[in-house]
């Protein structure tokens, strides 16, 4: 009685002072060895647990060194999508809590090979700032422990993540170490992937023809590999640029092809991020209701894959299709949906949205202007 709080979802922590208390017996009766070894085994359940759903969830991702102390006692094995992520939602705040201790201890391999497993929560869910840190943290950790395979997989996925968070001259940075990296190893499986980081970067610059060029090797290096799945992404890639530059149809064509090969490999999330690009493009073209019919397809499927980034993404696209239309209820009803899906991700999209809130006509059923929207 009163040892044990429970806390939400079936968990249970120490009263912090019967924390204090045990902490101070374990470090009297137990040796630092011992007290290193329980602390690791804990981390290795983690880490094992984290590699499990990062392989359900991103099989595609290749799946880089795992260094266990001892072999993980009872992982949790997962069978469903939604259960690993659901899992890696809830774990999040331990699972940095995990990583700042290891980073804190020297356990370098640990922390870039916990770093590198839990891509599947930053790429889903978009947690910015632990994104960051964690790579950050991941990038010091793989230099100090000399794996060259573990500092090219920080750079390149960390350098996503600053590009997610607005920062696209510094993700180009580490996108530049990525390729330099790859070159000099002689592997073109990396390079193609430092190249495609590099070309989202200039593309999120205005660079748009300097994107182009990255996307394009990217694309010559992958189909040489034959790695379809790769050269779909790409594709993606080269429609954004088309649709960037108001060429319709060759932003069509490029989306239509990577539809087809991540259909061919089993990539249901990364066709829905084609078909939201291509609803876009239908709309410069103004083409409503292929417009209307592709970004309502896409918004199901990232309802179904549990990715409340791009569901936003698409809802705000919804609204720019009513607001193209003359439908300024529409379109606020819309754009205020997807700002507020926005702050509960405290995504750096918010202040973009309350902007095109802001330049809407008021609505027209108010004709006074009603009441300011609540920022």
């Amino acid at each position: 009685m009163h040892l044990l709080e429970e806390r939400r979802d079936g968990r249970y922590r120490f009263h912090d002072l019967v924390r204090l208390h045990a902490r101070e017996r374990g470090q009297v009766e137990e040796s630092p060895e011992q007290c290193r070894a329980a602390v690791r085994r804990v981390a290795d359940h983690y880490l094992a647990t984290t590699t499990a759903a990062e392989l359900l969830i991103s099989p595609s991702h290749r799946n880089l060194a795992r260094d266990y102390s001892q072999p993980p006692w009872c992982p949790l094995e997962f069978t469903e999508e939604s259960a690993a992520l659901g899992w890696l939602d809830r774990e999040r705040d331990q699972l940095a809590a995990v990583l700042r201790d290891a980073a804190g201890r020297g356990e370098h391999s640990l922390v870039w090979q916990l770093a590198d497993a839990m891509w599947p929560l930053f790429l889903r869910l978009r947690p910015l700032g632990l994104h960051l840190e964690a790579h950050e943290l991941g990038l010091r950790a793989a230099r100090l422990a000399g794996d060259r395979a573990g500092e090219q997989r920080m750079l390149t996925s960390g350098g996503q993540g600053l590009r997610s968070a607005g920062r696209p001259a510094d993700s180009a940075h580490w996108y530049r170490q990525a390729l330099d990296l790859a070159i000099a190893d002689g592997d073109p499986r990396a390079e193609s992937q430092a190249r495609t980081g590099l070309g989202h970067a200039h593309r999120q610059l205005g660079e748009l023809d300097s994107a182009r060029a990255e996307f394009e090797e990217a694309m010559r290096l992958r189909t040489a590999i034959g790695y379809r799945r790769g050269v779909g992404l790409l594709r993606i890639a080269l429609g954004e640029v088309a649709v960037d530059a108001a060429d319709e149809a060759e932003a069509v064509r490029q989306l239509e092809a990577a539809i087809e090969d991540l259909t061919a490999v089993s990539d249901p999330y990364e066709v829905c991020r084609a078909q939201a690009i291509m609803g876009r493009a239908y709309i410069r073209a103004g083409r409503y209701d292929l417009a209307c019919a592709a970004l309502e397809t896409a918004r199901e499927g990232f309802v179904a894959a549990g990715a409340p980034p791009w569901q936003a993404r698409t809802v705000e696209w919804l609204g720019e299709l009513a607001l193209t239309q003359g439908d300024l209820v529409l379109a606020r009803e819309r754009f205020t949906a997807a700002h507020e899906a926005y702050r509960r991700l405290a995504a750096p999209d918010v202040a973009r949205l309350a902007r095109r809130l802001a330049a809407i006509d008021p609505d027209p059923a108010e004709p006074n202007g009603g009441e300011a929207e609540e920022e």
